[in-house]
């Protein structure tokens, strides 16, 4: 195991880069797939959702992360 993936190790360690096969191949056609279809009014909210599902594959705590970096964005 090397030492970047080390702190995923407890989680799906296929999805540590956004250069890892399992992104290229799997998440990111089924996020383009996704909003292309969606309406204009909801692309927006659409991206932050799969950037939430994204975080949450990685490891739990980063959920934790985008959400207080999500709030204190909307806030300032």
């Amino acid at each position: 195991m090397d030492i970047l993936s080390y702190p995923f190790s407890k989680t799906y360690s296929g999805l540590t880069s956004f250069f890892s096969l399992e992104y290229l191949v799997l998440f990111l056609p089924f996020a383009l797939f996704v909003y292309f279809i969606t309406p204009s009014k909801v692309k927006k909210y659409l991206l932050l959702i799969l950037s939430y599902l994204f975080f949450g594959l990685i490891s739990g705590k980063l959920v934790a992360y985008i959400s207080l970096t999500t709030t204190s964005a909307f806030f300032f």
